[in-house]
């Protein structure tokens, strides 16, 4: 079973109170399905109280903005508690979601919270038919499928898997001009 450094356990890390909190106990933590159910409900609980504590109404936590989301995430990493102290308590002393991911003080949470939003817009646009996957992927990749397009960057693992050469006047693994 995975343990962290600070005491999380299992695939969602999580902390074994809180796990509690979620009506999960301790000794179950090491079961993979019952972890993932207790950190899938962890998350829609922050959700909740992010959306309650910022007036939203509605519960579609998949049309959320990214500042929620990263408040959520910083929550669920750090603690709900640091994320409270992290925030303006005046609007005009507000700061972008950028800046203020960028000022999260532990860098573990920083990099975490950056890293799942950037999936986050990867896989949206992977997995969506929307014209925004255009912008994350070039045309030929659209229909390619998703291993291979990962793979096809020129280099010689790329062409034991069959992904080709990259096109000429290419520097190999951008699809940047070479001119």
């Amino acid at each position: 079973m995975w343990r962290s450094s600070a005491g999380a356990l299992g695939l969602m890390q999580l902390m074994p109170l809180t796990a509690e909190e979620m009506g999960v106990p301790r000794r179950l933590l090491k079961n993979p399905e019952v972890n993932i159910r207790a950190g899938a409900r962890y998350l829609a609980h922050l959700f909740k109280r992010i959306f309650k504590a910022n007036g939203v109404k509605g519960k579609d936590f998949k049309s959320a903005p990214s500042w929620m989301v990263g408040q959520v995430l910083a929550a669920y990493n750090a603690g709900p508690s640091r994320v409270g102290r992290w925030l303006a308590d005046d609007p005009d002393e507000a700061v972008p979601v950028d800046v203020w991911i960028e000022a999260i003080p532990f860098h573990e949470t920083r990099d975490y919270v950056q890293a799942v939003l950037t999936y986050r817009v990867l896989f949206i646009g992977l997995h969506d038919a929307k014209q925004r996957s255009a912008q994350l992927l070039l045309p030929r990749e659209l229909k390619t499928p998703y291993s291979m397009a990962m793979i096809d960057d020129g280099t010689e693992l790329g062409a034991r898997c069959g992904a080709g050469p990259p096109p000429r006047g290419t520097r190999p693994g951008t699809g940047h001009s070479t001119r």
